[in-house]
């Protein structure tokens, strides 16, 4: 690099979750600003600096410039308590998140769902082993499971079949009618991430969003058994 200071913006990771896949998102236009950002000087010809805290680090040489180097630092693990929001309802989410609750573990809940401990087990590492997946596959300003194909890969489990374009993902899922079940993400514009997919909702996805939740309610796992 010819220029003796890099500036490097911080965004700390968004908090909120995928709408679910029926529903219409807020939409808004107000561009992204960082959280604050670092200016790096050089010394003996290379930059130094440690990245300290969960968020995206976007490196530029240019103050003005969209053109740069992402760098992602997600948190220590994913959030299970958060993640289960999907097949909650808002009492029963906001019970979890409650310290007061007499329903306060997030075990006390996958026991609820299976009816007894082992199924709670089964329950609990197939989430957990899912939130694994999302983060290493689906993160972008998000954690993994927060993005839209997140949402459908927790709640749905793996596709059966992917087709891949340039700007477009279409999953297939068998839903059990003879007929495939196909989730479309197109790539969304993000400065900040190349992986950054949006899901096409459809008010016909409500029927199978709450079959495949309903599974997970009485003990079984999305659509799979």
């Amino acid at each position: 690099l010819n220029d003796s200071i890099i500036y490097a913006e911080f965004y700390i990771y968004k908090s909120e979750i995928a709408y679910v896949p029926f529903a219409t998102p807020k939409t808004s236009n107000i561009k992204i600003k960082p959280d604050s950002v670092i200016y790096l000087s050089r010394s003996d010809n290379h930059y130094t600096y440690n990245l300290l805290h969960p968020g995206i680090y976007f490196f530029k040489t240019k103050k003005e410039t969209q053109d740069g180097l992402s760098i992602s630092l997600l948190p220590s693990s994913a959030n299970e308590k958060a993640s289960i929001r999907y097949i909650t309802t808002r009492i029963e989410y906001d019970s979890l998140l409650n310290p007061n609750s007499n329903n306060k573990t997030i075990f006390d809940k996958w026991k609820f769902f299976g009816g007894d401990e082992l199924k709670a087990i089964r329950l609990q590492n197939e989430w957990v082993k899912r939130l694994k997946i999302c983060r290493y596959f689906f993160s972008d300003e998000r954690d993994g499971w927060q993005t839209d194909r997140g949402m459908i890969y927790m709640v749905f489990g793996p596709p059966r079949i992917v087709n891949r374009s340039l700007s477009t993902e279409t999953w297939s899922y068998d839903n059990g009618t003879g007929n495939d079940l196909n989730f479309i993400f197109r790539k969304n514009k993000n400065e900040l991430s190349e992986n950054d997919f949006v899901l096409d909702r459809n008010i016909m996805y409500k029927a199978d969003w709450y079959k495949a939740v309903d599974f997970w309610r009485n003990g079984r796992i999305g659509l799979s058994n």
